[in-house]
């Protein structure tokens, strides 16, 4: 059972977040809504919500706390297969702040496995794992079992003759957790694939949903700039209040070298397929950054206001 999610500088979030699954005691007589969890050594129950229900504006960060989930999972589920070249895809600091882009992910989870209290966190960059640690939480006191400082690993785990051969070499962009799940799996009591069920969301991937289609209104857009243009930015600044421009660009085929082919007005061809860039207010000025990097409320807008 999830107790908590928590993170820093993920997505839209640039301070801590937490979404916690703890029951109030308001009402601690009603059990409506509410799980009673035993716990190993506990004489008390640990009462958690059955469901929780994410509210709130357009772009006020719930579309971020589901994506923190399926990044973590996706993390825990493929970092001990992944080359050892291949960056760490989940990596979406605050793009709004640039001294932020260059700091850690921070993702953490508190759970319920087995009868038992844990806690994982992990703060990565694009490039590597920067610290990860697992503590369970006993009825006496928390247990660290191990923290990894990029090389350097410590806790009772690296007692483990299975696990001291991982920690004495392992890549720089897996998870332990995920490469004792597969190679010391007695020790590793299946911890990294009850949080994976949690966090899970049923979305296929960590990124964004793969539906999402602006290809016309961007065309549109570029194309008369003044008119639809202005009268679709209208109704984005409308919906979310960061937006303050947008440019658009020539998709490039997968094949064809990275680099931004800004079209616009008249020289636009009608079968040109294009992308939006959306600009929002950051802390030194306007930042841009692709459409599909918005929130799922603000994508759908742009998706309903496609031209016929």
């Amino acid at each position: 059972m999830l107790i908590e999610l928590f993170g820093r500088n993920f997505g839209s979030f640039r301070d801590e977040f937490h979404l916690s699954m703890l029951a109030t005691d308001i009402d601690p007589g009603n059990p409506r809504g509410v799980v009673e969890v035993l716990l190993e050594g506990e004489d008390e129950p640990l009462r958690l919500l059955r469901c929780a229900a994410i509210y709130g504006p357009n772009a006020s960060g719930k579309s971020t706390v589901l994506q923190a989930a399926a990044a973590l999972w996706y993390m825990l589920a493929s970092s001990a297969f992944m080359p050892s070249d291949r960056p760490l895809a989940p990596f979406e600091p605050f793009l709004l702040d640039n001294k932020s882009k260059s700091e850690p992910i921070k993702l953490g989870i508190r759970a319920v496995v087995d009868a038992r209290v844990y806690e994982y966190l992990v703060e990565y960059d694009q490039k590597k794992i920067v610290l990860e640690r697992l503590t369970e939480f006993a009825p006496d006191q928390p247990e660290l079992l191990f923290e990894r400082r990029e090389g350097d690993v410590e806790g009772p785990w690296t007692n483990d003759k299975q696990f001291v051969l991982l920690a004495e070499s392992f890549r720089s962009n897996a998870l332990l957790l995920s490469l004792a799940d597969r190679l010391a799996p007695k020790l590793a009591k299946g911890l990294a694939t009850g949080f994976g069920r949690l966090l899970n969301h049923h979305d296929p991937t960590w990124n964004r949903h793969p539906s999402f289609d602006a290809k016309r209104a961007a065309r549109q857009a570029s194309m008369d700039r003044a008119g639809f243009g202005a009268w679709l930015l209208g109704w984005l600044k409308d919906a979310d209040v960061g937006i303050v421009g947008y440019e658009t660009k020539e998709m490039k085929p997968a094949d064809e070298s990275a680099g931004e082919n800004l079209g616009s007005g008249p020289n636009v061809r009608e079968d040109q397929e294009m992308e939006f860039q959306l600009f929002h207010d950051g802390v030194d000025g306007p930042i841009g950054f692709n459409c599909r990097r918005e929130s799922e409320g603000t994508r759908r807008i742009v998706e309903l206001l496609n031209p016929a």
